[in-house]
């Protein structure tokens, strides 16, 4: 099983989290950069570090399940006629 190396923002404890418990978070799917969230076994609070291309194409190699919101910006538009 893949584990990754972190550091949670808010306590600084450097963990080895195993891939299960990470989730990937990116704007597009095809985005060379994201976010891993994860929850902290020291401080048990969320936390969210930035990766970047090559961490992320290891994050999502290792199954980790990945979330791209779209853009809101043209959702709920409508034509006129």
């Amino acid at each position: 099983m893949s584990q990754f190396a972190v550091i949670c923002p808010r306590c600084r404890a450097e963990l080895v989290i195993p891939a299960r418990r990470l989730l990937a978070h990116v704007e597009q799917l095809d985005a060379g950069s994201g976010e891993a969230v994860f929850t902290c076994l020291w401080c048990h609070r969320t936390g969210v570090t930035t990766v970047d291309g090559e961490a992320l194409a290891a994050v999502r190699e290792a199954g980790v399940t990945t979330l791209a919101l779209a853009s809101q910006r043209n959702r709920g538009r409508t034509s006129s006629r």
